[in-house]
This record gives C-alpha cells, sequence and structure tokens, in this order.
C-alpha cells in the first residue's frame, strides 16, 4: 500500500534524519559521507548487510541511531564503524497459501 511517506521518500532528493544528511541514489538513500567518497575507496570499504540478519541486529544494539536511519529511510547506505554499510532490504516473502 502506497502511503503519504512514500510519495515524499519519492520526490526529495536530499533528507536530513536526525545528525546524518542523506542524498538519493537511484532507489537508495546515500549518507553524505558516502556519496563524497570516490569509487574506488567506497568499493574498498563496502559491506553488504541484508536487513533484520544477525549483522543487522549487531550494528543497531552498537548504534541505535541506525535504526532511526532505517526507520524514517527504509533501507540506505551509511557510513559506520569505518565501514561503507549498504543495508539491502529484506527479499519479499509470500504468506504460505491457506489450505481448503
Amino acid at each position: 500500500m502506497k502511503t503519504e511517506a512514500d510519495d515524499f521518500k519519492k520526490s526529495v532528493a536530499r533528507v536530513r534524519v536526525g545528525s546524518r544528511t542523506f542524498v538519493r541514489e537511484g532507489k537508495t538513500w546515500v549518507d553524505v559521507l558516502v556519496s563524497k567518497m570516490d569509487a574506488e575507496k567506497r568499493k574498498k570499504l563496502l559491506e553488504k548487510v541484508d536487513a533484520y540478519s544477525a549483522r543487522y541486529f549487531e550494528l543497531i544494539r552498537k548504534h541505535p541511531k541506525l535504526a532511526t536511519w532505517m526507520a524514517k529511510l527504509g533501507h540506505a547506505t551509511v557510513f559506520l564503524e569505518g565501514r561503507v554499510i549498504q543495508i539491502n532490504p529484506q527479499e519479499k516473502v509470500e504468506a504460505p497459501k491457506k489450505s481448503s
């Protein structure tokens, strides 16, 4: 279901969440600290993390602000712990069909 927040996210190219500013790169929000990096450095520091994985929750416990960023932005790429952390959205899982 499309919400007003979804429309807002699509229409804005830059947004501030807490102490961080994020810019839109395609369908993903990217921390300004990451967007200013050259591609080689960004790739070297990249760690991909699936939403709701054990690593995701480990990062949330260490950095509660990450939970705020993800709640506001859906998924994003952030600079954290000296790494470029790319939070990938959870794949859609179909609900089991009801048996008749």
